[in-house]
């Protein structure tokens, strides 16, 4: 399934380069083929854009006392400015970021990736500091002998 960006049409990973993304030598022809139809079966759920789901919720507690952080943005240069407006937008356009009146804020930072580009990252390291950690731990059996 094919979805408009806007500018081009996204349709998802090519399945014909799978071969180039993966080393599938361990499997048969037959397997390969298998991976292949399910690939192209369900194409509409591989994709490289962020999406977001609602098929759960979350909820986050706060320590007793605790108040919203809301910290100004960092100081940039008009270029990276631009690119975080940029980059704000096209996540707006996505649906996965909206507008908010919210008394908490955090700033964007860009970290720099090995290839060169840029990582666009959100510094949460206050607002965390409020936030009651509660682990849900769960055992897992397994079918592992002990005796």
């Amino acid at each position: 399934m094919c979805v408009s960006t806007g500018t081009a049409l996204d349709c998802g990973p090519d399945i014909n380069f799978v071969a180039d993304d993966f080393q599938l030598g361990h499997l048969s022809d037959h397997q390969k083929s298998e991976l292949y139809q399910l690939l192209s079966e369900f194409s509409s759920l591989f994709n490289n854009r962020p999406g977001r789901t609602t098929v759960t919720s979350h909820h986050i507690e706060l320590k007793p006392g605790s108040r919203p952080v809301r910290q100004s943005p960092y100081r940039v240069n008009r270029q990276k400015a631009d690119l975080i407006q940029e980059e704000l937008d096209k996540m707006k356009d996505m649906g996965v970021i909206e507008e908010s009146c919210s008394p908490w804020a955090s700033p964007v930072v860009h970290i720099p990736n090995p290839d060169g580009s840029v990582r666009f990252c959100m510094d949460y390291r206050k607002v965390n500091e409020p936030i009651s950690l509660k682990l849900d731990v769960m055992i897992v059996p397994t079918n592992r002998r002990t005796d």
